[in-house]
């Protein structure tokens, strides 16, 4: 609970903070439909912290309303996420007050926000040099050296489980380290963000009447170039932080399953009573899902543990889960170089680590030749390194010293019962769930469970975002619909430019936080590695599959959004307008 709380206080903050400069968007967007009110008050001589106060009496009813909603959907959805099955009796009263200081921070901020802005829009004081200095520094900078300064902390092992020490069963979470794939995305967005600026700056100097719809849609663009640069910023940043979320979640969890396989052999082992038999096959009952293997244990020179794992080829695939991942090569490439001794008597085997045969001391071992050569392979469990042969190799009288196991991705007590029907005694069986510590790499998966809110978040505020861009403009962008009506520019071609523009600024926010989120996984995934000692590593989650769902639903979100501001700018009386 303690490791749990302090992985996750720093993110909540974090959410915070994101919350509050919506808040802060929020002010300017009451300024924009209160402005002819505002500015009106003003030459009335209302002082700025009165209009800040308006704001926030106008604007409590929702602040309230949007913090009870949250209290209410975080009640409702805590005990189905939180790693506990009961939360606490504090948990709700402390929820509450967590809640109503949220809300007070918000009521603040909206009021300090809108008294700035409202002093600034009318008193038109110049800012000193220090504030105008301030705009040219490059603030990636600074996130960068933050984020080096994280890289050398997550691989120093901030997030390793060092299970000599007293309570050494959670991994020593040091929030600096957890925050690396956060700065990474900022980096990249500041970046891209920076880079679009400079890119609109242009949109002016275009020419291209030839396609008037992408004309319009670019000097749109570049008229509003701070709102779209905060789509973009807002917008990237939210699908960045939800795909590292789900990846590095998903790949703590993936990790979890891939080192109980690799420990064990497969989802599950029989260990079977009877250590000798001629017969290595299953029940028919088992075929498709199980195989049967033999595991010698011994010593390897240097005083190291080794063992010898004794396979069917032909059923392997069947019992034993493989990712081509683990060893960069496939299954049936590696087993199917296994079989009978050839003619000089040497048993072909595959050798896992670097210790070559003749260094594992076992008696009446035959001698074997190395087909082929892998950094690990399942059913290894503690030995420093495995040899794999076929069981062919083995002669029925050879096998003593032998434990038979049968490796299942089904259900162990349906292949004890076939088993016992077949014959066959089974003494006991384990399985990948339990042959590994779960809790490190779960404490893991659920702080970055919480990045996905924390995008969540970002991306409703994206979502707010674009519409205040669409309504913010929406009398300059009538007023151009009317005068391009009257030069022949027909609603279609009007429709066009605008998918063409919230297209190009939706494709630069998506492809910067796939990107990122990309980068980050390729990069940090296995140095999220609670124990880094068990092979494998853990394996970096596909993002393909969310890159494509939210390619989706952003090509619906720019059709809708589309719609709605073309809608608005043809229904807005142009002649109104000129005369407002």
């Amino acid at each position: 609970q303690v490791a749990v709380g302090t992985s996750l206080l720093p993110l909540a903050l974090i959410s915070l903070l994101v919350g509050l400069c919506a808040v802060v968007g929020l002010a300017r967007q009451w300024l924009h439909r209160r402005g002819p009110e505002v500015r009106l008050l003003w030459t009335r001589g209302v002082s700025p912290a009165a209009l800040g106060a308006k704001a926030v009496l106008e604007l409590a009813g929702p602040l309230v309303a949007g913090t009870v909603a949250g209290l209410l959907v975080a009640r409702a959805t805590v005990p189905a996420l939180a790693p506990a099955g009961e939360l606490d009796g504090w948990a709700s009263p402390a929820a509450a007050v967590a809640a109503g200081l949220a809300l007070l921070a918000s009521l603040a901020v909206l009021g300090v926000a809108t008294t700035v802005v409202v002093r600034r829009a009318f008193q038109r004081s110049r800012p000193s040099r220090v504030v105008r200095s301030l705009r040219w520094v490059p603030w990636e900078l600074a996130v960068a050296a933050l984020a080096v300064l994280s890289w050398r902390r997550l691989t120093g092992g901030a997030l390793v489980v060092d299970y000599t020490q007293p309570g050494g069963v959670l991994p020593r979470v040091d929030v600096l380290a957890l925050l690396f794939p956060l700065l990474c995305l900022a980096v990249l967005l500041g970046v891209t963000v920076r880079l679009t600026g400079l890119a609109l700056r242009f949109g002016h100097r275009l020419r291209g009447w030839r396609v008037p719809a992408l004309l319009w849609a670019a000097r749109r663009s570049a008229a509003q170039a701070r709102l779209s640069v905060a789509l973009i910023a807002v917008g990237g940043l939210a699908i960045g932080v939800i795909a590292v979320g789900i990846g590095l979640a998903g790949t703590q969890r993936q990790a979890v399953q891939d080192k109980g396989r690799m420990f064990l052999g497969s989802d599950a082992a029989v260990q079977l009573f009877e250590s000798i038999s001629d017969d290595t096959r299953v029940p028919d009952a088992l075929r498709g899902e199980a195989t049967m293997v033999a595991v010698r244990g011994g010593d390897i020179t240097g005083n190291k543990a080794g063992r010898i794992l004794v396979v069917d080829p032909a059923t392997l695939a069947d019992g034993m889960p493989w990712r081509q991942e683990w060893t960069g090569r496939r299954l049936a490439d590696l087993v199917g170089r296994l079989g009978p001794p050839d003619g000089e008597g040497r048993v072909p085997v595959i050798q896992v680590g670097p210790w070559a045969p003749e260094e594992f001391l076992f008696d009446g071992a035959p001698p074997m030749r190395v087909v082929a050569t892998v950094p690990t392979f399942p059913g290894r469990e503690h030995a420093t390194g495995m040899l794999v042969m076929s069981w062919d190799g083995f002669a029925a009288g050879d096998r003593r010293g032998f434990t038979r196991y049968v490796w299942t991705v089904g259900d162990p007590g349906r292949a004890v019962a076939e088993l016992g029907r077949s014959g066959e005694s089974a003494s006991r069986y384990y399985t990948a769930a339990g042959a590994t510590d779960a809790l490190p790499f779960l404490v893991v998966a659920w702080t970055f469970d919480f990045f996905v809110t924390l995008g969540l978040v970002l991306a409703a505020i994206a979502a707010a975002t674009l519409l205040v861009t669409v309504e913010a403009r929406r009398r300059a962008s009538a007023l151009a619909t009317g005068l391009l009506r009257r030069m022949g520019l027909k609603p279609g071609a009007l429709f066009a430019s605008h998918v063409a523009e919230l297209a190009a600024l939706t494709a630069v926010a998506i492809g910067a936080g796939i990107l990122g989120a990309w980068s980050v996984l390729a990069v940090a995934s296995h140095h999220f590695d609670p124990f880094p000692r068990l092979r494998p590593s853990p394996i970096a989650a596909s993002l393909l599959p969310l890159g494509l769902s939210v390619s989706l639903a952003g090509s619906m979100v720019v059709l809708v959004v589309a719609v709605i501001a073309v809608r608005s700018a043809l229904r807005t009386p142009v002649r109104e307008l000129l005369r407002g």
